[in-house]
């Protein structure tokens, strides 16, 4: 992946609403059928991102807080292999913008899961988002997000459909894998790189984690079913990707073995036996999970744990 990527801004008073140079990619690979010829999608503007959930700076502080234990720690920094960077930014591909460790996506509304986290960002650090975002033309109501152009007199204030395309204009394939000015996100850049936001990322995190591993499969806790590290890592990693097929699937894969084992759905009755159990039970789920490339992201996180 490309290294840090260079802002044409220098740190002079007003340097969030200046340009940032962002480099142009792709996805959405298609095959013409009459000539064979590949083709792509979608172009467009990332940042791929220099800061690891491993490195991020606030553990410490988390866990003697009790915010957070060190369990959830090697789980979540296990899992995010398949996520993306505290600071990466993503504004190719087929949402208007995605951002963070856990890939928060704006949708084509202009809501979704990193809409919401914009808006508690506003609501946890007004202050903090009025100087970052707010001065160069991104805003948040109601949990939608809109920009408005601070370089242009007269501009609009847009969301969804038209600021995805805004974000993308400039960016196509006679310049991709190039370094190409970008006016709009360098206050998201600047967002990426608070600490405060990085935070809220991983409270968020440690959130969906505890909610995905409360929820009820026979009248039990999917913690009560799955112990091992990579077990709620594989459960985390669909929960967040595909969280309404999270559960079913996960209880496809338990019936087919307690049906074949002849076992009761009880998991605190498989007793010596339960990590036995649970290996075969999560290396099927891991494999047959609903989602874009599931088996190769569950093979990366048995590398992990």
């Amino acid at each position: 992946q490309p290294s840090d990527e260079t802002s044409t801004c220098r740190g002079d008073k007003d340097g969030c609403c200046k340009s940032i140079k962002l480099q142009c990619t792709r996805s959405g690979r298609r095959k013409n059928k009459k000539t064979g010829e590949t083709y792509y999608l979608n172009y467009g503007p990332v940042y791929w991102g220099i800061q690891s959930l491993s490195s991020y700076s606030g553990w410490s502080e988390l866990i003697n807080t009790q915010q957070v234990t060190n369990a959830e720690k090697t789980i979540l920094v296990g899992m995010s292999i398949n996520e993306g960077k505290l600071d990466s930014i993503n504004a190719y591909d087929s949402e208007v913008l995605t951002m963070g460790a856990m890939q928060k996506t704006i949708n084509k509304q202009g809501t979704g899961q990193l809409a919401k986290q914009f808006q508690d960002y506003k609501n946890l650090y007004p202050n903090k988002f009025k100087t970052i975002l707010e001065r160069c033309g991104w805003s948040v109501e109601n949990n939608t997000v809109y920009y408005k152009n601070p370089h242009q007199k007269n501009s609009q204030k847009i969301t969804g459909t038209s600021l995805k395309a805004l974000l993308r204009k400039g960016y196509n394939k006679n310049n991709v894998f190039e370094k190409v000015e970008n006016k709009h996100l360098k206050p998201i850049y600047t967002l990426a790189k608070d600490s405060d936001y990085q935070k809220l990322q991983v409270l968020d995190f440690i959130k969906y984690y505890r909610e995905i591993m409360n929820k009820k499969i026979h009248g039990y806790k999917i913690s009560e079913y799955i112990h091992s590290n990579l077990g709620r890592a594989t459960v985390l990693d669909q929960y967040v990707n595909r969280p309404a097929y999270t559960v079913s699937d996960l209880k496809t894969a338990i019936d087919k073995f307690t049906n074949e084992l002849k076992l009761s759905t009880n998991p605190i009755k498989w007793g010596k036996q339960h990590a036995a159990y649970e290996k075969k039970i999560i290396d099927y789920y891991g494999k047959h999970r609903r989602g874009t490339d599931m088996k190769n992201r569950y093979n990366k996180l048995k590398g992990q744990f």
